[in-house]
């Protein structure tokens, strides 16, 4: 639960509302069901779509 700020999008066949709050991402990851059928496309165009209107999504920091 240490760390920086994160924004999580699930997507199935839909592309979910973006999540900021750590515990909803958590709670989120724990009641996924895998169940195939996932649409990348819109995840993708949703991703890019993010990275566009919110600017400071697009900077990657990675502590080694």
């Amino acid at each position: 639960m240490k760390g920086g700020n994160l924004a999580v999008r699930f997507f199935d066949q839909q592309v979910y509302p973006m999540l900021t709050n750590k515990n909803d991402i958590i709670k989120m990851l724990l009641s996924l069901i895998p169940l195939g059928g996932t649409d990348i496309t819109n995840a993708v165009r949703a991703a890019v779509q993010d990275a566009v209107d919110k600017p400071s999504l697009r900077i990657i920091n990675w502590s080694l």
